[in-house]
């Protein structure tokens, strides 16, 4: 009986022995289990922080394309359940504190990144780290400004007469290699028609796709290597307010007063032209920005850097050379129709219309954008047109750099100076004391001399007016009278009076010094009459004598008091003429070119970055996208 209850005793420790093992396996299980679905979500969790900070990022970079460039930190949380500093991500672009650097790499100065990566220009590399409880999650991204994406867009219809050429392309001196996708887009029901033309061995060549809301009609043989999208929903496009552009009324505007410039012009300033303007030689921008408030014609070519801008039409006559676009990037804005007739040449640039777009004749090197509020509007008419997409006008950037002085701009003002074009006189060859050419007179007759506003350029100027102009009129010759009156600019009028001032002084003055001579001679010719005889009477030649040398001693009064005039009558024109030169370009348009000491006090940076005007959705892409468990 005893043995039989120590058995039953043993067996029974035995089971809960066993059972005992059996729970705590369970246990150990369970609590594996645990922990692995606790660090899998602690690991989703911070793998979502992880990718909050990619999308904080993304906000902070599209109200500031330079975020990071000053070692900014990114620190925050998106799990309102957790403590902070249980749960967190995290973004440096200052390094350290155990965290990866991310880089911002927009201007090209910040190549190298963390991770051993190289980032390219306009690019910024990020290290976003999660983390949740013990779990570290990392997403690395590179994340770019995509060009201006588009070869064509347009709210209307195209219609290209003759196969089209749609590529898109990295460097403009390489063009044919290493294409990049060109796209054409339209958003009109009308959709898009290319014809064939005379020349069947011509084809349509699109290295993008062609995308548009109604149907595509091609050539036969047309190559479009991104497919055909028919049928499609519309898309955005850039959308531009010009009138964000004017320049009217700001700092270091020159006010344009002709209504057309023959002459080639060089804009290097502001510009504003409340009307109608038209340029029937080139147009190259030094930096410049032409604002016109009504139509805009050129008849020449279209080069530089810089920005035109016309809320009426612009229409363009000629193109440019291939090998003159290099370093060109000219913005092409018109709330009217543009009109670009290329002769065969080159235009690199955007072109932007608000009404429509009529082109023939040209390879643009850029993009070309209709966008009219009216949907029966926003066509374009095509013929004979390549368009290589060149994503580096996606931006263009420069800087005005000019003067609060300058007020208007004129055709007729001095080829090298803001001032007037000064008109010599001939007096044979005089020369100084020391032998020089006298500045304006001998063989300079009808030249127009240039003073600009240099120290040394209005000593010259003074020189000229206060001894060449006299020595002109001590010989008999033509003194200078006035400025050449078919030159003279609107606003110049002052000028001309004054030099009508100082022309009638030295009349004066020769007058007098006529009347002296005249005096003189009949001084000599009464003294010749004096009877030598100490008795004869000469009472009545010598009162005449008297009278007429009272008379001499006014015309000298006269003589002496004009002169002083025209002396202070220069002094007061040199100082004016100053100040005209340093308000006005030349006549090639250029104020810099316009002449040394001027004031240059005005500095406007001009981003013209197009990617600002897509939907936000389009301005910033994430090009890569890599997840790291842990923390590198």
């Amino acid at each position: 009986m005893v043995k039989k209850r120590g058995l039953s005793l043993a067996m029974v420790l035995a089971i809960v022995t066993i059972m005992m093992l059996v729970a705590a396996a369970m246990t150990a299980i369970f609590t594996m289990n645990l922990n692995l679905t606790q660090g899998y979500y602690n690991g989703t969790i911070a793998e979502k922080e992880a990718e909050a900070g990619i999308n904080e990022l993304m906000y902070r970079l599209s109200e500031d394309a330079n975020y990071g460039r000053a070692g900014q930190e990114i620190r925050g949380t998106t799990s309102p359940d957790f403590d902070p500093r249980e749960c967190y991500h995290v973004i440096t672009f200052a390094g350290g504190g155990g965290f990866a650097r991310s880089t911002n790499n927009t201007n090209g100065d910040s190549p190298s990144g963390s991770l051993g990566r190289t980032i390219p220009t306009g690019h910024i590399h990020v290290v976003s780290t999660g983390f949740c409880r013990g779990v570290y999650r990392t997403v690395e991204a590179v994340i770019a400004k995509p060009p201006n994406p588009f070869g064509i867009a347009t709210s209307g219809k195209i219609h290209s007469r003759d196969p089209l050429t749609v590529k898109g392309i990295e460097d403009p001196t390489r063009i044919g290699a290493d294409e990049r996708p060109g796209h054409i887009v339209c958003n009109s029901p009308d959709g898009v028609i290319i014809e064939q033309g005379p020349d069947t061995s011509r084809h349509t060549q699109v290295s993008g796709f062609i995308k548009t809301v109604g149907d595509i009609s091609l050539d036969p043989n047309a190559e479009v290597v991104g497919g055909l999208r028919p049928k499609s929903s519309p898309t955005q496009l850039l959308d531009i307010d010009l009138s964000k552009f004017n320049t009217a009324g700001k700092s270091g505007t020159a006010n344009i007063i002709d209504a057309s410039f023959n002459s080639p012009q060089v804009l290097d300033i502001l510009y504003y032209a409340a009307g109608d303007l038209t340029y029937n030689s080139s147009v190259r921008l030094n930096n410049g920005v032409l604002y016109c408030a009504k139509d805009l014609i050129i008849n020449g070519s279209v080069s530089g850097v810089g920005a035109i801008v016309a809320r009426g039409k612009i229409e363009v006559n000629n193109g440019v050379s291939l090998s003159g676009i290099d370093g060109s990037q000219v913005a092409l804005l018109a709330d009217g129709p543009i009109v670009l007739r290329g002769g065969g040449n080159y235009f690199r640039g955007l072109v932007y219309s608000r009404t429509n777009i009529d082109a023939r004749n040209i390879v643009v090197l850029g993009g070309m954008v209709v966008n009219n509020p009216d949907p029966a509007g926003g066509d374009a008419e095509l013929e004979n047109v390549t368009i290589y997409n060149d994503e580096s006008v996606g931006e263009i950037k420069f800087t005005v750099v000019s003067s609060s002085q300058v007020t208007t701009a004129s055709e007729y003002t001095q080829p090298t100076g803001g001032g007037l074009p000064l008109v010599g006189v001939d007096d044979g060859g005089v020369v100084d004391a020391q032998g020089n050419p006298i500045y304006g007179v001998g063989g300079y007759t009808g030249e127009n001399w240039t003073f600009g506003t240099s120290p040394e350029e209005i000593e010259k100027l003074n020189y000229y007016l206060s001894n060449s102009v006299k020595e002109s009129y001590k010989i008999g010759n033509t003194p200078l009278t006035a400025l050449d009156m078919s030159q003279i600019p609107s606003d110049a009028g002052g000028l001309v009076d004054m030099l009508g001032t100082m022309n009638k002084n030295m009349v004066d003055w020769e007058t007098a010094l006529e009347e002296i001579k005249d005096l003189e001679q009949q001084i000599r010719l009464e003294k010749d009459k004096l009877d030598p005889d100490p008795d004869a009477d000469n009472s009545a030649i010598e009162s005449t004598i008297t009278s007429l040398e009272k008379e001499k001693t006014k015309q000298e009064g006269i003589r002496d008091a004009a002169e002083a005039a025209y002396d202070q009558a220069v002094n007061e024109f040199v100082n004016a003429y100053t100040s005209y030169a340093q308000q006005h370009p030349a006549a090639n348009g250029s104020y810099h070119q316009g002449g040394t000491g001027r004031l240059l006090d005005v500095t406007i940076n001009y981003d013209f970055n197009f990617n600002e005007y897509l939907p936000q959705s389009d301005a910033l892409k994430i090009t890569m996208w890599h997840q790291i468990n842990g923390r590198p």
